[in-house]
């Protein structure tokens, strides 16, 4: 299954997922994006989900980043995917980490962060939108780059 990417309509965005969500209020810096499925032709359907990045940070490349499902559509891991894609992608969000958290009775979201490789951090009292605690993630950007071999060990006898 193929999704489409999209930025377009900001304002309409980042109210769909505050609204979803129980966000009350955006960073300055927020940008929202909107994913829709593609039928066989290539054509985008309705959009099936909406994820907000904001809080972005210097040297570390590190971002807040909030989800939300259309009412009636399952989150998918394929769902979930296009959005880390979109944050680690040198040619997107170029992000190094990702922070993310879910109220503490949303078990749905909080086995769907781990399932996608993120790692529990810490639990976060009425840090929900909804004063509920919070359930925080950090998800970091896989390396495609192989561990640094060791220097030898072995002693080799000196040869007079």
């Amino acid at each position: 299954m193929s999704y489409q990417i999209t930025r377009s309509n900001q304002e309409d965005l980042l109210a769909f997922v505050a609204t979803e969500t129980q966000t009350f209020g955006w960073k300055a810096d927020a940008v929202a994006f909107a994913v829709r499925r593609k039928d066989d032709a290539g054509i985008p359907g309705p959009v099936l989900a909406a994820g907000v990045f904001e809080n972005f940070t210097g040297p570390g490349r590190a971002a807040d980043f909030s989800f939300a499902m259309t009412p009636g559509h399952r989150m998918t891991y394929g769902l979930i995917e296009a959005f880390t894609n979109l944050a680690f992608h040198p040619r997107a969000l170029n992000l190094d980490r990702l922070w993310m958290m879910a109220a503490d009775e949303n078990l749905i979201s909080q086995r769907a962060m781990l399932a996608i490789g993120a790692r529990f951090q810490f639990r976060k009292q009425a840090g929900a939108s909804n004063g509920s605690d919070g359930i925080v993630f950090l998800m970091k950007r896989v390396s495609a780059e192989p561990p640094a071999a060791r220097a030898s060990r072995t002693e080799e006898p000196d040869e007079d």
